[in-house]
């Protein structure tokens, strides 16, 4: 209920489980399935109610483990999905707790073709521009396909300007030249 909640973004309502959700992880009687979800919903609470990014980190990296021995026994695309869900949130987390080295630490596994199914678009360039500003120049290499394509989109808002603009000085910073009117290749 926990994690449904929490992804409805009822997260007054979620805060009143917070309880008997760290109280059912520690029983142990649960699914790695069960176990990731929840520790992520907790990770998000602690961002956005308790504004406490490193212990959402911990519950991020803790869903993350849980996902992956899920994966071990079901290897499935879920499992998969929420391997770089909880992998992305944990970067975002140690970006708000201004813990650059561990935010580039994260940021240095991402694998664009995985993270494209579970990261929308503008998130996913975000994390381009994080990167190229944290100087881990591999890890935002890997992710210009996805750079490119969103300047090629056409424009919605100031919000995007901003950021379009963002990815524009960060790919210029990586030393790629982008033109919109040299799109094709």
């Amino acid at each position: 209920m926990l994690a449904h909640l929490v992804n409805l973004n009822a997260l007054d309502a979620a805060a009143k489980l917070v309880r008997q959700a760290e109280t059912f992880l520690q029983s142990g009687s649960m699914s790695n399935r069960l176990r990731s979800e929840l520790q992520r919903a907790l990770g998000v609470l602690e961002l956005n109610r308790q504004r406490s990014p490193r212990h959402a980190a911990l519950h991020f990296a803790l869903a993350e483990r849980a996902a992956k021995r899920w994966y071990r026994e079901e290897p499935t695309q879920d499992a998969i999905d929420q391997i770089w869900r909880a992998r992305h949130e944990r970067f975002v987390a140690w970006l708000i707790a201004k813990n650059l080295r561990k935010a580039r630490l994260v940021g240095q596994t991402f694998e664009p073709t995985k993270l494209r199914h579970v990261i929308p678009q503008r998130e996913l360039v975000a994390v381009f521009v994080h990167l190229v500003n944290l100087g881990a120049t591999r890890a935002a290499e890997k992710l210009v396909p996805e750079a490119k394509t969103f300047l090629d989109t056409p424009p919605h808002g100031q919000a995007v300007d901003e950021l379009r603009h963002e990815v524009s000085r960060g790919l210029g910073l990586l030393g790629i030249n982008w033109d919109r009117r040299s799109a094709g290749g």
